[in-house]
């Protein structure tokens, strides 16, 4: 793992393989950097890779109070400090937080959005009941107990909890639980500014599976009327975990936005 200083001061690491352009990868909430390792065989072959750990996770430091500004500015760092144009592809929570540093770099060529949940105007996406009982076992030590509740909150087939499961990664997932409540939090103040976005001239492409379409009807709505190079992209019979459950179809549909 390589490194860099964030502007707070956090050391944020990163894991930097391949050849060809640069891609950098941001995981969401629930998961770490290593969650893209599957994929790194084949995306190796087509873009150096920037893995970024965020922060509170493996070799990336952490700072006091968190905010989601500080997490942007950590993939805006690393974006910036890539001498030429980046691909940049973030999942999940992850995927909000690209946007962002989308908005804020000079350096990001094309950018891949797979399920954002975005908080829009007027919308409550988070709710007591989902925090307080990721939090109460997480205060009761039962941090696995906790990670395991969440992926069902969002809606992950118990099937597809159990894969992960056995996957290697599953005990730094476990690990990093804490950092669910706190991220959590964050989306739920963070809203969606649309207008920030009105000029935004990135290409940009949303990747969802066929199985979540009706959740993110009203963010795609909202994108496809904001963005000015806005296009989608459907994963037949996935859901939220495509990377994990069908790793050659998430990696085709990689390659192709990024190389055309």
């Amino acid at each position: 793992m390589e490194k860099f200083i964030s502007p707070d001061g956090t050391h944020i690491a990163y894991l930097k393989q391949g050849e060809g352009p640069p891609l950098v990868l941001i995981h969401g909430a629930g998961v770490v950097a290593n969650n893209w390792m599957p994929l790194m065989p084949v995306l190796t072959e087509h873009f150096t890779v920037y893995a970024m750990e965020r922060r509170g996770r493996g070799e990336s430091g952490d700072n006091e109070p968190y905010a989601i500004e500080r997490e942007v500015e950590d993939i805006t760092a690393l974006v910036d400090s890539i001498d030429q144009p980046v691909g940049l592809l973030g999942h999940s929570f992850g995927a909000n937080l690209t946007l962002e540093a989308a908005l804020l770099s000079r350096n990001v060529q094309k950018l891949l959005l797979y399920e954002p949940p975005l908080n829009l105007p007027d919308a409550q996406m988070i709710t007591d009941e989902l925090i307080y009982p990721i939090e109460t076992l997480i205060n009761d030590a039962q941090k696995e107990e906790a990670l395991s509740h969440f992926y069902e909150l969002i809606g992950t087939p118990a099937s597809e909890i159990a894969l992960m499961q056995t996957l290697p990664d599953w005990e730094e997932r476990v690990a990093s639980a804490h950092l669910l409540t706190r991220e959590i939090c964050v989306m739920e103040q963070h809203v969606f500014d649309v207008a920030k976005f009105k000029d935004f001239p990135i290409k940009t492409l949303f990747l969802f599976g066929e199985n979540d379409q009706e959740f993110w009807h009203e963010i795609l709505k909202m994108l496809n009327n904001t963005l000015l190079d806005f296009s989608t992209d459907i994963l037949p019979g996935q859901g939220h975990f495509a990377m994990i459950t069908a790793p050659d179809l998430f990696l085709d549909a990689v390659k192709q936005f990024f190389k055309d």
